[in-house]
């Protein structure tokens, strides 16, 4: 988890590269997401997985919903994450966590 004092205020209407963690679905599990900037082309990753690129941040798709919705995070937690999302147990990112279906922990 973050440490609160760690964030920085962010301009709403500019996006920044960065590392995130993001719902893909309301009451869905985190999912790492990088929003990423090169060459005058913006893109988002989510699970590692590039989505379309844009001159424009506005129209690169899951940019702004990131850049709006996300939580930062570190690079290191960044490929943490990306490491638990390859287990075979992971949760379906696309779908609510219905907590009466899952396993007890112990």
């Amino acid at each position: 988890m973050t440490d609160r004092r760690d964030w920085k205020s962010r301009s709403v209407a500019q996006p920044e590269p960065g590392y995130f963690r993001y719902r893909m679905v309301r009451n869905g599990p985190f999912v790492p997401a990088r929003i990423c900037h090169e060459d005058g082309l913006w893109w988002a990753m989510i699970e590692g997985r590039a989505k379309e690129k844009a001159s424009d941040p506005a129209a690169a798709p899951k940019v702004y919903p990131i850049w709006h919705g996300a939580e930062m995070i570190s690079e290191r937690q960044y490929w943490a994450d990306m490491a638990k999302r390859g287990l075979p147990n992971a949760l379906p990112a696309n779908k609510p966590i219905d907590l009466t279906n899952l396993p007890p922990l112990f």
